[in-house]
Parts: structure tokens; sequence; C-alpha cells
């Protein structure tokens, strides 16, 4: 693979690198401590085959050069998934767009002061924390305050510094036990963490610095999701059947079903309103008799004035 072109996967249009990360994903997966390469990562067709995926022009050579990115932006990172949603990891997993779209991460939480790229434009939010701000008695409860509020609205989040260790796996526990629906401590949160990234050297001073900040009475409560709305369809309407097996409608009422008492008699009295909604073809029928009444009264009283004067 040494004379293939140089691909640039962080200048990628973004639908072009998920259409990568969908091949790749079942010849890259995430072990303990980074991304393993599956023995199919080194077939040409494998990657000819990703080439015309990615919607490329078709070449030995350019299939080549994806193969040798890809590597290059997963075989040096180093992270563990704590949680589906919590990712700890150093630097070189937020430097690595791949990465990054590859593990579904939505945020960012930086210790440190060290500039990393930021793929803003691809949705990914970032929070910057620096080293002092945790050092601090004073500003280490709000620093934890911040970084829950972070992960509850930009889940699944990545936190990383220059070694991966101390006060990030600090962080990442107080989101793990500040957002647990049930109790978890310090000690306990700790101990989730590096069951799954190891030994995280967190020193005594932090372990009770992030106790007294789960313990604070002023710290915001864990998120819940909300409740699933029950958008199931109303049962249909059932109809009872009259004569012949005819489903009679809900206002076409028997006379069996008719209300008795009082009820009955408010229903036998139209309302006002009834009384104005009469239909139309029977006011011009009442009108219709009206005049031909009248028209005969005067026929009649002009008759008894003729027999008058003769």
């Amino acid at each position: 693979m040494a004379s293939s072109p140089s691909v640039d996967l962080s200048s990628w249009p973004l639908a072009r690198l998920h259409a990568l990360i969908g091949c790749i994903r079942e010849v890259t997966p995430l072990q303990a401590d980074g991304f393993s390469l599956a023995s199919t990562f080194d077939e040409a067709p494998f990657w000819s085959n990703a080439a015309a995926v990615c919607d490329l022009p078709k070449g030995e050579e350019l299939a080549k050069g994806i193969a040798e990115a890809v590597q290059a932006s997963l075989e040096v990172v180093d992270v563990s998934r704590i949680r589906s949603d919590v990712f700890v990891g150093d630097m070189s997993t937020a430097e690595s767009r791949l990465a990054v779209h590859h593990l579904g991460i939505k945020g960012i939480i930086v210790l440190g002061d060290q500039l990393v790229p930021r793929w803003e434009e691809d949705g990914v939010q970032y929070l910057l924390v620096p080293r002092c701000s945790l050092e601090l008695d004073e500003l280490v409860q709000p620093r934890l305050e911040e970084c829950v509020r972070f992960f509850t609205a930009h889940a699944p989040i990545l936190v990383c510094s220059q070694s991966g260790t101390g006060s990030t796996a600090l962080v990442a526990a107080a989101c793990l036990a500040a957002c647990s629906p049930q109790p978890l401590d310090a000690q306990t949160a700790i101990k989730q963490v590096e069951a799954k990234r190891g030994p995280c050297h967190v020193e005594m001073d932090d372990m009770e610095k992030m106790a007294d900040f789960l313990s604070s009475p002023c710290r915001t409560p864990p998120v819940t999701p909300p409740a699933r709305l029950n958008l199931q369809p109303p049962p249909p309407p059932t109809f009872r059947l009259g004569e012949g097996g005819v489903p009679l409608l809900p206002s076409a009422k028997r006379q069996s079903d008719a209300p008795m008492g009082p009820a009955a008699e408010e229903e036998s009295f139209p309302s006002p309103k009834a009384k104005v909604a009469k239909p139309l073809t029977s006011v011009v029928a009442s009108r219709s008799h009206e005049k031909a009444d009248a028209d005969s009264i005067v026929c009649a009283e002009m008759v008894e004035a003729l027999d008058v004067e003769g």
C-alpha cells in the first residue's frame, strides 16, 4: 500500500463519511482500549466495494488509500466505552473525526488546555474545562455540575484529556453517579469506570471532592427521560346489529332505548337553537301556505262586495 494516494477523511462530506462507517463497522470493532482491525481489513475487494458505496471512482489505488486512511485514523485511538452513552479516552479520540462518528459521539468534554480539532459543523458540541478549574476546591463543584449538565444535553459524550485517566475518570464517574436512577456513591462510580477503562489513578482528594459534589443539596437532580406518550389509536366504534344484520348507527336509537324520566322530557322538546335551525324546505313550504290562505281570503271579500252591489 506504499504508492496509494493520500485520502483525507476529515474533509469528506458527512454523508460519505457515514457511508464509509457503515461499511467498516463490522471489521473495526471497539475493544477495551481502542479499535481492532479484522483480517478482512487487508482484502482489496472489500475496499473496492467500500469505495463504490462511498460513490467514489473505481480504482485499486484509491481503494488502498481509503484503507490506509481508516487504519491511520483508528489504530492510534485510545478510548474505552464505559456505558453506551459515556466514553473515556485521550486526545487521540477527539482528534479523529472518523472515530468520533464511528462511536456516535454527540458531545466532547475536553479536560486541559490542549487544542483539538473541532467538528462542530458535523453537529458535535464541545465543553472545554481548564485543568486548573478541577484543582481548586472552590471550582470543582460548579465544574462538575457543568459537565453533568452537558452530559444530559449532548449524550453520548466523550470525556478526554492528555492521559485519559485521573480527572477524566473523575468527570465520567460524576456523570454516571449524578444521573443514576439509583443512589451511586463516588467510590462505586469510580469502580464502574475502572472496570471498563482499567486503573485510572484517581487521587483520594479528588474522590472526596466528588463525594462532596454528589452530596451537595444544590446539585441538579438526575435527569430522567420523558415518559413515552401512548400514541395508540382509539378502539374502533362498535355498532349493534338491527334487522337483517344491518348495523345501527349510534344516533339511530330504538324506541326501547329511549331514556325515561326528566331526561326524556328534555329530549322531546327541541332547544331554541333547534327551533331556529329549521330546514329551508319547511320554511319555504310554510310561507307558501300562508300566502295561499291570504289570497283566498282576499278573493272571498271581493266576491262578497260584488254581491252587495248587485
